[in-house]
């Protein structure tokens, strides 16, 4: 765009936006990454000019590049006029980038500079920007009436996720139909503009969950294939696939207009495979039909990704109609899949419907089989269940043997003690990651009291890659310790892949430390660490794990605890596992504040409690109900703590079916552990082993108790 020459000169001027151009930095004065902050310090004061000064300065002189860089955003976002296009163009010269575009355009869309935005439209790549940077290109396009939008609306439209930019833009994109000619010279039988607004049309019918509208557009032919010389995007295919998977009841009918849009070509076959499966499952065409078309798109595949995604699909659908026959393919694919964690959903399916069938043997055979190519998560959950099947005397050491003659014929390897067995599985059991629950159930089954946090979030093995930002930790950190925590925040989201655990640790704390109970700092810090914690897979130390498991709120909870006779890790397990700490959140279906408590059940219970009005977003209301709750539920339920939490997240009436139920199937009561892999309602389960393993966590952390003694007070 510039030449050399341009570019020192540029430099040069954004060096004096400023101050005069007789005002130079020094090059004796030392290179500090302090400018930028004091910089910002300034200017939350209201002290622009000297703000300005800083962020000249720190563009020369700090010593992390990342923040040299947001000093020449700052001068750019704050320039003058006269001094405005040499500022956003300085910025572009020095970094050249889409987030350097960014920065400059919206100055100058700010300031209805579209002429200078529109430069940089004609030349952008729709199919990579970021969608805010595109957007605003494209209105700039608009604004200039330079008809090269069309060809660029075709490339966003045609190949990105449709976002609220998209959607924006289409309304403002209608508007053009009085400002431009409906006619191509290149399309005798319509115009770019028409066809643009045909895919428009279709793509926003998706968006809005608008299936039966969006396969309309198709049905009617507005959207056609030809529009995509160069073939369909995976996101057009992918609308494509949705509305004639969802837009019509009987969306075998459907199929037919998969096979227009998806050419016989490797990646068009893989869509249409998949989604010609996913339409079979849902018309109840059969999932053995389905299980055909999904091992048809593995062999197209194109990715591992793409792979894994044909490769779950065919194993749902094989567990749909036999958890025998999934068990005996999952054995058969284990080695070829790429991420074990895609396939948690999968095995925990698996489990309950091994479980349910009283399939023992398939529960230690899958742990056997596969646990090397699990996840930590599921390996570790069908070593548990395994070991406790032994142990209850559900798998005898005859069962054991069997099984291994078909995984292993070696008589060498086939097990002759089945305490060993147990106990080897229940070792395994303890390394399960980030979600502790396995780990601390097989603590308490061992009976060890010695087992730490650290042994608890030990990762087996070590599957994710992680790459450290230290520019960025610099940045982050620099924001703590000059005192501006609320300003970091934002930085971290976008920043977050490269922040570690150890600095996480560092970030979260001092958030932890300026929130409050009214607002929702610390359900962020628990958030940044959570975040780097799945990230980085470093064990962490205590300070990283009070971090992980904090005691908001605690001397409101301690004294509702003890009022109502709650344990206090009980509850801060309950609370973190609700609502991650954030009083003033509500979830998509009503339940609201730390406890998520419905309106009907905080009615009710306020009610008890003689309370004429309540907010369930205030923190100490919230506490007050919810402990209350859970304490009425623990009595109706015979003093049982985990009974409770099933009730709390399921609802009573359906705990004392599904004990009903178990008594039936089984014989004989189930002990509770085993009872919540009986459990039919995936979520129930779920949340019954986040609140345990967390009030196991709590406890061992700052009420003195082992891990072990912790499970066992909850679960026995």
């Amino acid at each position: 765009m510039f030449s050399t020459s341009r570019i020192f000169i540029l430099l040069i001027l954004i060096s004096c936006v400023f101050s005069s151009c007789n005002r130079v930095v020094a090059e004796e004065e030392e290179q500090d990454d302090s400018y930028f902050f004091h910089a910002i310090k300034a200017q939350k004061d209201g002290n622009e000019k000297e703000a300005e000064e800083l962020f000249e300065k720190g563009s020369a002189l700090c010593a992390t590049s990342l923040l040299s860089r947001r000093c020449f955003e700052k001068l750019a976002e704050t320039a003058p006029a006269e001094k405005r296009d040499e500022a956003c163009n300085a910025l572009i010269e020095k970094y050249d980038d889409d987030r350097a575009k960014l920065c400059a355009v919206k100055i100058w869309s700010k300031n209805n500079d579209f002429d200078k935005v529109a430069e940089i439209a004609k030349n952008l790549s729709y199919k990579t920007s970021p969608n805010e940077l595109s957007y605003l290109c494209l209105t700039s396009l608009i604004k200039t009436g330079d008809k090269i939008v069309h060809e660029k609306v075709r490339e966003w439209f045609s190949t990105r996720k449709y976002t609220s930019e998209h959607q924006k833009f289409f309304q403002e994109y209608k508007a053009l139909s009085k400002l431009y000619s409906t006619k191509s010279k290149d399309n005798e039988d319509g115009s770019i503009f028409d066809e643009n607004i045909a895919i428009m049309e279709f793509r926003n019918e998706i968006y809005r969950l608008s299936y039966g509208g969006a396969l309309l557009c198709l049905e009617k032919d507005e959207v056609k294939a030809e529009f995509f010389p160069d073939g369909l995007s995976d996101e057009m295919i992918s609308d494509i696939g949705k509305a004639c998977l969802y837009g019509r009841k009987n969306s075998y009918q459907t199929i037919p207009i998969l096979q227009k849009y998806i050419k016989d070509e490797s990646q068009s076959s893989y869509y249409l495979h998949l989604y010609t499966g996913r339409i079979f499952e849902r018309t109840g065409k059969g999932n053995t039909a389905a299980a055909e078309e999904y091992k048809k798109a593995m062999d197209f595949s194109f990715s591992e990704k793409t792979f894994d995604d044909a490769l779950w699909y065919y194993l749902r659908a094989i567990l749909a109609t036999s958890s025998q026959n999934a068990l005996i393919e999952a054995e058969k694919y284990c080695e070829k899949w790429h991420d074990a964690e895609e396939f948690e959903e999968f095995f925990d399916t698996l489990a309950i419907r091994l479980v349910t069938g009283k399939n023992w043997k398939g529960i230690y055979r899958a742990y056997e089989k596969m646990s090397e190519y699990m996840s930590d998560e599921s390996a570790s959950q069908f070593a548990y269940i395994s070991a406790r099947l032994i142990d209850t005397k559900r798998l005898s050491l005859s069962d054991i043997r069997d099984v291994w003659t078909i995984i292993d014929s070696q008589a060498s390897k086939v097990p002759w003690d089945v305490l060993e067995v147990s106990d080897k599985a229940y070792r395994r059991a303890l390394y399960s990651g980030m979600r502790p629950y396995y780990s601390v159930a097989a603590a308490r089954q061992l009976d060890d009291d010695n087992v730490l946090f650290s042994d608890v979030f030990y990762r087996h093995k070590n599957t994710r890659a992680f790459q450290r930002d230290i520019d960025a930790e610099t940045l982050l950190l620099g924001y703590i310790k000059f005192d501006l925590a609320d300003e970091m925040y934002n930085e971290w989201l976008n920043l977050r892949d490269g922040i570690s655990l150890e600095v996480a640790t560092k970030l979260a704390q001092a958030y932890q430390e300026i929130g409050s109970d009214s607002d929702n700092r610390y359900s962020k810090a628990l958030r940044m660490i959570s975040y780097a914690a799945a990230r980085d897979w470093t064990t962490p130390d205590r300070k990283a794990a009070e971090q992980l498991f904090p005691r908001n709120f605690q001397p409101m909870i301690a004294e509702s605890c003890a009022k109502y006779g709650v344990g206090e890790p009980l509850f801060l397990g309950l609370v973190r596992s609700e609502s991650y700490f954030d009083p003033t959140i509500s979830s998509a279906v009503g339940a609201a504040g730390l406890s998520q408590l419905m309106e009907s059940t905080a009615s009710d219970v306020a009610r008890k409690l003689k309370m004429q009005s309540f907010d369930l977003n205030d923190a100490a209301t919230n506490i007050t109900l919810g402990t209350y709750y859970i304490a009425e539920l623990t009595k109706r339920l015979d003093d049982s703590k985990i009974l409770a939490l099933f009730a709390y997240n399921g609802g009573i009436s359906h705990v004392r079916s599904w004990l009903k139920s178990a008594r039936l199937e089984y014989g004989e009561d189930l002990p509770n552990d085993l009872f919540l892999e009986a459990l039919p309602f995936s979520e129930t389960r779920e949340y019954g082993r986040k609140v345990v393993g967390a009030a196991a966590i709590y406890s061992y952390l700052y009420y003195g108790k082992s891990i072990s003694s912790a499970f066992a007070d909850i679960m026995e």
